[in-house]
């Protein structure tokens, strides 16, 4: 063989070991890119816009800012787009200064959290609650949890007490994960960055970016969805309620309770609000909604800074852009009704 022919191995022949110093070469490059990305990995995270985003921007502005409102709304996007926390503000006496921090998606759990990061100076927690059927979704998704940990979030004792007296070990689990599982479990974060894009750019009426960071009307819809798409999503949502009666959760209302009674302690009111039902939903369950209201009124009897305010009924067919989903106009429907309950009743915001 000439010398300047390449060495081909033979067949079958065995790998050459590395030597001593290439293995540990090779293990140093492999921890220091390892320690690298875990290292950017919460920095990462807060530059990549998902749908958790807003979480981010809440968590941000109770962590470094030192105002606070008199009265903060929580909830899912339906508490997002259904409340205007300026105009149900200016129905309370004083106009106190009411923000809206509802997130997509946002649980009881995730509401609990963001609770602790409010501190004791908020008057009024409204928590917006809708009766649904039985859900098998855990209390809090594990990329939720991930992503309040990535943000900086940390439950604290008496939180973790809190959710682990009514949900179990196996929140406070998910509540425990360590820094360095926590950061590899961030990676979802860059993968979902595309389809938040697309979404932006295909729905550009949905107003994202107002969506991400506005803290007093955040989800504003102005296109409502074509009727006849409508139609069938709310045939099966019937179906769904004929099988399952709508209600808040058992757990929920228990965390409800045990949250209200917390903040009368602290000298606040908490109020659950059953957000506006799609007529067409609302009709032939109106029995089951009565009693999911009920059911919230249990738990806070005996708590004089704790009630219910039940807006099941109060938006016609054109107030929704979906089956769930108030638009601007049902908004402003809302934010008065709520407004005036709340400038009815001791306890209230001003």
């Amino acid at each position: 063989m000439s010398r300047h022919e390449p060495a081909v191995r033979e067949e079958g022949a065995a790998p050459q070991p590395l030597r001593p110093l290439q293995l540990v070469a090779l293990l140093a490059s492999l921890l220091a890119g390892v320690a690298t990305a875990l290292a950017v990995m919460p920095t990462l995270f807060r530059h990549t816009q998902t749908d958790i985003s807003r979480v981010g921007v809440i968590l941000g502005v109770l962590g470094e800012s030192t105002e606070r409102p008199q009265l903060a709304v929580l909830g899912d996007s339906v508490a997002m787009s259904g409340i205007d926390a300026r105009r149900l503000g200016e129905k309370l006496p004083g106009d106190p200064l009411a923000w809206n921090l509802a997130s997509t998606g946002q649980s009881l759990v995730e509401s609990a959290l963001l609770t602790q990061a409010l501190g004791d100076g908020v008057e009024v927690v409204v928590y917006v609650a809708r009766p649904r059927g039985r859900s098998k979704a855990p209390p809090l998704l594990p990329q939720k949890s991930n992503a309040y940990y990535l943000y900086g979030f940390r439950p604290d004792d008496d939180t973790r007490s809190l959710l682990a007296s009514v949900y179990g070990d196996g929140l406070t689990a998910l509540l425990s994960k360590g820094a360095i599982r926590q950061a590899f479990e961030g990676r979802w974060a860059v993968r979902q960055l595309l389809d938040t894009q697309m979404r932006m750019w295909l729905r550009s009426d949905l107003a994202l970016a107002s969506a991400e960071k506005d803290l007093f009307h955040p989800q504003r819809y102005t296109k409502n969805v074509d009727p006849e798409v409508l139609a069938p999503v709310l045939a099966e949502m019937r179906a769904a309620h004929e099988r399952e009666a709508p209600e808040v959760a058992a757990r929920d209302r228990e965390l409800l309770g045990l949250l209200a009674g917390e903040r009368a302690q602290r000298g606040g009111s908490t109020v659950v609000l059953i957000p506006p039902i799609h007529p067409a939903l609302l009709a032939g369950e109106r029995d089951a909604y009565a009693r999911a209201v009920q059911q919230v009124e249990e738990v806070f009897e005996g708590n004089a800074h704790a009630w219910v305010v039940d807006a099941s009924a109060l938006l016609r067919e054109e107030h929704f852009i979906d089956p769930l989903h108030p638009n601007d106009a049902g908004a402003a429907l809302l934010s008065d009704f709520v407004g005036e309950r709340l400038a009815k009743r001791d306890g209230g915001a001003g």
